[in-house]
């Protein structure tokens, strides 16, 4: 989304100014809707059938998740959290990878 808007503000002209502009506005709809849709999954409070999967006592020890995390959640969630700090953290290990192709693509489309 950000190319095409970038692209469509170059461009110039009225039609690629107003084109630009509706490009944005979807771009935060989806981003706003992707979050609100993540909230209310992921931190909303549990249904009593989905509550019923995270006691908070298995096998006579504690759970291994923090409060209010199934142990199933902490297993999928952690990997994801990790991978997102550290590629915050470096992100040129990620974008080393795809700079060839990046350039390539900055050349046709140029």
């Amino acid at each position: 989304e950000a190319f095409a808007v970038v692209g469509a503000l170059r461009r110039g002209g009225a039609l690629w100014t107003v084109l630009a502009v509706v490009a944005a506005f979807g771009a935060a709809l989806a981003a706003a809707y992707f979050l609100r849709l993540l909230r209310q999954v992921t931190h909303g409070h549990p249904t009593p059938a989905v509550a019923g999967f995270a006691p908070p006592v298995v096998g006579g020890r504690p759970r291994l998740a923090p409060a209010g995390l199934a142990n199933a959640e902490l297993l999928s969630w952690g990997p994801l959290v990790v991978l997102a700090l550290g590629l915050g953290l470096l992100p040129s290990l990620v974008l080393a990878l795809s700079a060839e192709a990046a350039r390539a693509l900055a050349a046709v489309a140029a």
